[in-house]
């Protein structure tokens, strides 16, 4: 469940930043309807949030971690993306990765400490 919880987390926290920090596009795209919400990366901090809580909860086996380092290319290819776009500056992808790697790993870890969730039947 926490797993499933940090990426909304995550993306809802960096529309908030974009809210109060309102930096401009680079480009013609500031010009856009959304011209004004560069910072931090939403599409980089929900994917880095998925990421990081999944590495945190799963199982330490080679397979797991061989699909999670692909799947971290993958949103690391999503952030160059975005740059070269020319819908976020590389400062804004950064951003957006710290915030969904800091929000997944906090759920990660919350989700390690909670017991297990047991279905009794009477």
């Amino acid at each position: 469940m926490p797993v499933a919880i940090s990426a909304p987390s995550a993306i809802g926290a960096a529309k908030l930043l974009k809210k109060l920090t309102a930096r401009n596009r680079p480009g013609f795209a500031r010009f856009k309807r959304q011209g004004k919400e560069s910072f931090p990366s939403s599409h980089l901090a929900g994917h880095a949030a998925v990421l990081a809580s999944s590495w945190c909860v799963a199982p330490p086996r080679a397979s797991w971690r061989a699909a999670l380092a692909l799947a971290t290319g993958a949103s690391g290819a999503i952030g160059v993306e975005r740059v070269c776009a020319g819908k976020h500056w590389p400062s804004d992808v950064l951003a957006g990765a710290a915030l969904g790697i800091g929000i997944g790993v906090a759920f990660g870890r919350f989700a390690r400490r909670a017991p297990p969730i047991r279905d009794e039947v009477r």
